[in-house]
């Protein structure tokens, strides 16, 4: 049974639910581009893009802490997945019965195809991510689309990394992004075994005697 491909904004903000194909994918990622191009020229400026951020962050920093971590996420994506769960008075049953793995897809928010879209953010490793580190990753997948260099991401150039993006197969260490996703990045896996690579790729290593996680001081003699 295919579930269809998660469509997600720069800043990992889900547009719908999966696609099935790539002109859904590719319509829902363009009507994003369109909502987010606040003048309607043509153009996603990293002003514009910016304040895209600013909006999804909001929606998610529910406590107004400045950042937003696991649960936060987990609780934004449950409201999600209900808004999608919930049927229309109009929509006949699916004989594929009720979507699965969330609002994403199988496999989760991620659809089984790497690091968390919104957490990959967190390169300081806390296990928050500020407005700051969001607006920066995606500001990173925004030049990474710019295939003319000219500092903004046109619909066309959006409409050719989500179709890229669609036909990407999937990878259990490559980060997820919206519009043309990004190269897999070391230790871009979820779970302890990606924060020890992220840590040693950021020479960010635990001092000799003591594990991860562990006060150090509780390791002197």
């Amino acid at each position: 049974m295919m579930m269809g491909r998660p469509p997600l904004s720069l800043a990992g903000e889900p547009l719908g639910r999966p696609a099935r194909d790539k002109d859904a994918y590719v319509e829902s990622t363009l009507d994003w581009f369109g909502q987010a191009d606040r003048d309607g020229d043509g153009k996603l400026s990293p002003a514009e893009l910016e304040a895209d951020v600013a909006r999804f962050f909001g929606s998610l920093d529910a406590d107004g802490d400045g950042a937003v971590n696991s649960r936060e996420l987990a609780d934004s994506r449950l409201r999600l997945a209900a808004s999608f769960h919930a049927p229309r008075e109009d929509a006949a049953p699916s004989p594929d019965g009720p979507p699965r793995g969330g609002p994403m897809g199988r496999g989760g928010m991620a659809g089984g195809m790497g690091a968390d879209p919104v957490m990959s953010a967190d390169l300081d490793l806390d296990f928050r991510v500020t407005l700051a580190e969001l607006q920066a990753q995606a500001g990173r997948k925004l030049a990474t689309a710019d295939r003319d260099r000219d500092g903004a991401l046109s619909r066309a150039e959006a409409q050719a990394a989500a179709e890229a993006a669609f036909d990407r197969p999937p990878e259990g260490l490559r980060r997820m992004g919206g519009p043309g996703g990004g190269p897999p990045a070391a230790g871009a896996g979820v779970g302890v075994a990606g924060r020890r690579a992220r840590c040693d790729a950021l020479d960010l290593r635990p001092a000799a005697g003591h594990r991860l996680g562990q006060d150090p001081r509780r390791s002197r003699p």
